[in-house]
């Protein structure tokens, strides 16, 4: 039975937050329609009785209240609708968090940060903009890693024109070799994508490539030359001469 509880109230929970009543005070119903709910299988009776004393028993609790179709009353529910008095009772009773809560603690997260790099700082402002204007987090910027994407952006914004590797960078910022690679990845190759590379142009590259853009690579670079060479490091003059690489060979 708790199965269904969820299943109804994550349903409305979505659409209450989709709709004007998330911030605005307003007299339209939340309403999720019965057909909507791939769960209430009205040519099973056992399966649709469990699921009306469900409802009866969130309507007895104040957070939902339903219709049933006209001469279907007892039978077959035509729909139900969120108590909106009772919003933060029925995030409680699903262990969901509230998206106001959420969209708070990123406005904050974002607000704490400040970008040198025009594109890194683009973006933050654009975050900042969705919360404010759309009241819901982009998918650049998701809540579970939402701490984690902006320190990785401010390693990179810091070390601009120097090259790190992958995993010197996630243990760096997360004390994991692997983190990174494992869950940060993607999410900040499609930020570059999006703020600082042409899309079309790199739509084909490997993460790899992109990364490298930003001075993340995997590998340190091999540069293989022939004959002999002369470099320069910060002023200080290297010399690659046959003689010296026969001798360290």
């Amino acid at each position: 039975m708790s199965h269904y509880k969820n299943i109804i109230l994550n349903k409305l929970l979505d659409k209450y937050e989709k709709s004007k009543s998330l911030y605005t005070k307003s007299n339209r119903r939340v309403i999720l329609k019965a057909n909507e709910i791939k769960e209430y299988n009205i040519e099973d009776y056992e399966t649709k009785k469990v699921f009306h004393d469900v409802v009866q028993e969130l309507k007895e609790e104040q957070l939902i209240d339903y219709l049933w179709q006209k001469h279907e009353k007892g039978n077959i529910l035509q729909e139900l609708w969120l108590n909106k008095e009772n919003v933060k009772k029925a995030y409680e009773m699903i262990n969901r968090i509230d998206v106001k809560k959420v969209n708070e603690v990123l406005q904050r997260l974002l607000e704490e940060y400040q970008f040198n790099q025009d594109w890194i700082e683009r973006y933050r402002k654009d975050m900042l903009k969705s919360l404010a204007e759309k009241h819901k987090m982009s998918s650049l910027f998701p809540f579970q890693f939402a701490e984690d994407i902006l320190k990785v952006l401010k390693e990179i914004d810091c070390g601009f024109k120097q090259e790190i590797l992958k995993r010197v960078l996630s243990v760096k910022c997360f004390g994991n070799s692997k983190y990174f690679e494992q869950n940060i990845e993607s999410i900040i190759v499609r930020i570059i994508k999006a703020y600082l590379l042409d899309r079309e142009n790199y739509a084909r590259y490997h993460n790899d490539e992109i990364l490298l853009e930003v001075g993340i690579s995997r590998y340190p670079e091999i540069f293989e030359f022939c004959g002999d060479l002369e470099y320069f490091i910060k002023n200080e003059k290297i010399e690659c001469k046959k003689e010296t690489m026969r001798k360290l060979c």
